[in-house]
């Protein structure tokens, strides 16, 4: 999880482009959801898990969507953007690879990884 000291690390070069209450908000929105997923999962709701990992996609769709960022902060965004991937990665550890989720996990990896790739 991102403490807040890391976007305190990262305020400078934000500052310009996002206010702090935005990166906050969009770190809580991603736990919340990790929480619903988990949860979902939990009570054997594949299709509940589902639609909290497309929120996350579309949380992280949203806060990489914000224009004017220079390319020497979007490594930045990118970190951040990470995190999520890094967060959907431990669900491979959990329930293994052939798990009917995994496929969703995968697809939502792809995708975040091409928003990562937009922002290089």
């Amino acid at each position: 999880m991102i403490r807040f000291e890391d976007f305190e690390a990262f305020r400078p070069e934000f500052s310009n482009f996002f206010s702090m209450e935005k990166l906050i908000d969009y770190q809580h929105k991603l736990m919340s959801l990790y929480s619903d997923v988990l949860v979902s999962m939990g009570e054997g709701n594949l299709q509940a898990a589902e639609q909290a990992i497309a929120r996350m996609s579309k949380a992280t769709d949203e806060f990489l969507a914000i224009s004017g960022v220079p390319e020497d902060v979007r490594d930045r965004v990118a970190f951040l953007s990470d995190t999520t991937l890094a967060m959907l990665g431990q669900f491979h550890v959990v329930l293994g690879e052939k798990h009917p989720v995994i496929e969703i996990i995968s697809a939502t990896r792809s995708h975040l990884s091409s928003h990562l790739k937009k922002a290089a």
